[in-house]
């Protein structure tokens, strides 16, 4: 997809653009966004989605957010997937990060 090669192009420097995406009040391009920000990746990535994973008031996007995260450097991501394994108010979000934590 044209769109997606374009923001790959612009690396980490679209990270801020697509961080207030996340947390803006439209699920639909908060979806979108998380999407990209995994496919940038890039050392911003725990910076970018560990907050998403932590605190967005979403389950939905929080499980998404988990599954980008897990592409991360583990010594970086575990603690975070640790954290929501053991403590997210959201038993799915749980589920999923257990699961994750089963992969590794």
């Amino acid at each position: 997809m044209a769109v997606i090669k374009e923001i790959q192009s612009y690396g980490e420097k679209a990270l801020p653009i697509l961080e207030e995406y996340v947390w803006g009040k439209g699920n639909r391009e908060a979806v979108v966004a998380l999407r990209l920000i995994g496919q940038v990746g890039g050392a911003n990535l725990v910076k970018t989605l560990g907050p998403v994973v932590e605190r967005h008031p979403s389950p939905q996007l929080r499980i998404r957010a988990l599954r980008w995260l897990s592409r991360g450097p583990k010594k970086e991501i575990l603690p975070i997937i640790r954290k929501a394994a053991d403590s997210d108010p959201d038993e799915s979000v749980r589920r999923v990060a257990k699961e994750i934590l089963a992969l590794d």
